[in-house]
């Protein structure tokens, strides 16, 4: 548990058997309000504030309310509120808990997905408090709003406590902490108040022996932020990583080739096609997307289909209209290029010896190395574009590599 101060917030939980507690049987549903009390409250030998929480819903129309100041950086609590004490030994079987509070700020304080609300359940006895529950949620608070539909902050817990922890005995009591951590980047003090004990705001404790439906929750993949402030609402990230900055987090954004940091992606629906037909695309955690060159004969087979689809595909402004005539010198090479590959692919099929192989892969070398000359001749006489040539150059020196790679 934290070192923050000890204020608390004081619920009786319901169980799946009824149990008895200061008098009072908690349905396996309870629901319990905070509230005021004439006199104050005896739990465990003490005298404690007036606060508590009892199972009557308010019929106050104007709530009671308690304030704090937040600076930057600091954390306030609320309360304390506390239980009377149990009147015999029971044991807390329920399973859930939920925390309904209404907090608002000043009129000038909005908290946009800044305000850090923390909720911990306790069982108190006169010499000891011991952690049932913990939960801390990142959410926004508002000022108060003039026609009374404030919406509560809502913080739903599962009781995990080991079984020694969940026994009661006659004089225990149980408590739970809420307090505000001001997290805002303009780094202003915030004004906050808790509203209760009203009709409008009936802040209350909940306690279910089902567990919450995702569906319905405010924080629907139970990471800590709620789902208006949560970069990712549909895959647990309670830090909120975004690597790249754009609002996305780096769990729910599908890496692509122009993801601006690759380790900042999820790989999960990733999108990951470079427009190279001439290479494997893939995935990889931590790296993004990945492509991998084809290598060896499959790789030099697509390398100069592709690089026949670029010229014969050609077009003003890339090259002059005469290389777009059908016996342009363009085309007659990457054409003989293509006839050459075919001829070393069935001499390898048909497992020729390496003699014969090594003619046919120099062949092929040779009409792309010519291929690379006429484009060099024609781009200085102006007939072929700059970027058209860099183009087929890449290409064309793609799939020298992979002669390279096939020569026995």
């Amino acid at each position: 548990m934290s070192n923050r101060p000890r204020s608390l917030l004081v619920v009786v939980l319901a169980l799946l058997a009824s149990v008895t507690l200061s008098g009072l049987a908690i349905d396996r549903e309870g629901v319990l309000y905070l509230a005021r009390e004439p006199g104050e409250i005896l739990l465990a030998g003490l005298n404690l504030s007036d606060l508590s929480l009892r199972p009557a819903a308010p019929t106050r129309q104007d709530e009671r309310e308690l304030a704090q100041g937040v600076p930057f950086q600091s954390e306030r609590s609320f309360g304390p509120f506390f239980s009377a004490a149990s009147e015999g030994p029971s044991t807390i079987d329920v399973e859930n808990a939920q925390v309904e509070v209404y907090l608002t700020t000043g009129s000038q304080g909005l908290m946009q997905c800044c305000a850090e609300v923390t909720a911990t359940l306790a069982r108190e006895r006169p010499a000891s408090t011991s952690v049932l529950a913990e939960r801390t949620i990142i959410t926004s608070l508002g000022p108060k709003r003039p026609d009374g539909s404030d919406t509560p902050v809502v913080i739903a817990m599962p009781v995990e406590a080991a079984a020694g922890l969940r026994a009661l005995e006659n004089g225990d009591g149980i408590s739970l902490l809420v307090s505000v951590r001001n997290r805002c980047q303009d780094q202003d003090r915030r004004n906050l108040t808790l509203r209760y004990d009203g009709q409008l705001f009936a802040s209350r404790v909940r306690f279910l022996a089902e567990p919450l439906d995702p569906a319905t929750s405010v924080d629907g993949d139970d990471d800590g932020v709620v789902n208006p402030c949560d970069n990712c609402p549909v895959a647990p990230n309670p830090t909120q990583a975004d690597g790249d900055f754009n609002g996305i987090g780096d769990v729910c954004e599908p890496c692509t080739f122009e993801s601006p940091v690759p380790a900042f992606c999820t790989c999960i629906d990733a999108v990951c096609d470079d427009d190279d037909p001439c290479t494997t695309d893939s995935c990889r955690d931590g790296e993004g997307c990945q492509a991998e060159l084809l290598e060896g004969l499959e790789g030099l087979m697509c390398r100069v289909d592709l690089l026949a689809r670029q010229v014969n595909q050609a077009s003003p402004p890339d090259v002059t209209p005469r290389l777009t005539r059908r016996r342009s010198p363009l085309r007659r090479t990457a054409a003989k290029a293509g006839r050459a590959v075919l001829k070393l692919s069935r001499a390898i099929q048909r497992e020729k010896p390496s003699a014969k192989v090594g003619r046919k892969l120099a062949k092929v070398g040779k009409v792309l190395t010519s291929f690379e000359s006429k484009v060099d001749k024609l781009a200085a006489k102006g007939r072929v574009d700059g970027a058209f040539r860099e183009r087929l150059l890449g290409i064309s020196a793609g799939a020298l590599a992979n002669v390279e790679q096939i020569r026995p």
